[in-house]
Formats: structure tokens, sequence, C-alpha cells
């Protein structure tokens, strides 16, 4: 994925859309509703809290390569927003590679909703970060991370998140609703 969006002003707003690869938007939510993450990997000296190359694998056999995109939006001011590559074809399990700590889940983690997390003002929309939900309404999270291309990522009892603006700066967009808050 580009690490940067160009000419992203549209119409006196800066429009910082996801940037997905190798999956239509239309498909993502039908690909994963009712899947499971079951492990991710990331580089040894990297962390959860902010890693530049996160691999989430799904029991249905897809991985999901997620990183940022850090953009202009006047001045000397930057604001990410969330790439995903679904081209990728990393298997879990074969992924022996010394520079990749691998974590496995002990229980698989059934996604039941996916919203968008979004960050909207006057000036900029940005569309930040994911948020899977359980049955049991627990939630992973990956978002923009603080360091320019950047994502952090948050599971259940762990506290090591850490995304680009405070949490409460963002919205829970559902994820049929992205084209409307968009447009506002």
């Amino acid at each position: 994925m580009k690490p940067f969006i160009t000419d992203p002003l549209q119409n006196g707003k800066y429009i910082l859309p996801y940037q997905i690869g190798g999956l239509a938007f239309s498909e993502i939510r039908l690909k994963l509703i009712s899947s499971s993450i079951v492990g991710y990997s990331l580089p040894i000296s990297q962390s959860l809290r902010e890693t530049w190359d996160l691999h989430i694998y799904l029991d249905t056999g897809i991985s999901i390569t997620f990183s940022s995109a850090c953009t202009g939006v006047g001045g000397w001011q930057e604001m990410g927003s969330l790439n995903m590559d679904f081209s990728g074809t990393m298997d879990m399990d074969k992924q022996v590679e010394s520079k990749y700590s691998m974590t496995k889940f002990d229980n698989p983690f059934l996604i039941e909703k996916i919203y968008s997390l979004v960050f909207h003002d006057n000036d900029i929309y940005s569309e930040s970060g994911l948020i899977f939900v359980d049955p049991n309404g627990q939630e992973v999270i990956v978002a923009t991370g603080v360091s320019a291309g950047s994502v952090s990522m948050r599971i259940p009892f762990d506290d090591n998140f850490e995304p680009e603006l405070a949490y409460n700066d963002y919205v829970r967009v559902k994820w049929s609703d992205l084209s409307v808050v968009k447009s506002r």
C-alpha cells in the first residue's frame, strides 16, 4: 500500500478514505462476518501499541495486512487513515521467519459485527480504524498509530492500545453508513 495519499482536499475538506488492496470494499463485510480471528503476527521488534506490519489471520484462510497512510492536511499537520491488504497469502502456521512474533488465540474471536472508527470534524474526514465485535460484545480494534505509517491493535484483556488520537475523538460508524458520514 502506498504510504501517502495525494490531493486529499475535496470541496474544502480533507477526505482520507481506507486504502484497500486485494478485495473490493463491498466484499469486505461479507468475507469477514461469521469468520473468526485465530491470531496475529508482527515484527519481533514491534508491539501491539505500535507496528508497521500487522497481520491478522482468520479461520477462513484470509489474512489481512494493516498499515496506515500519513497525509498532510494543511500546514505541518498530518492525519492517518487505515490501509488494509487482503491479497497476502501468508499462512500463520507456515510463517516461521525469526523476525516475526506469532500469537495464536486460545479461543478464536468470532466476528459478529464490524464498525469503522472515523475521525470527523469541519475540516477532516478520516477512516482511521476498524472495530471487530464478537457475540459477547468484546472488541478487537485496529487503528492508525501515533507514528506515521503505524497501526495500534487492542485485543481483549490488553491495555497496550495507543491510537493516533484520543479514542474519544473518534466516532464508531456502522459499516453501511460510511458514505453517509463522509458526505456530511
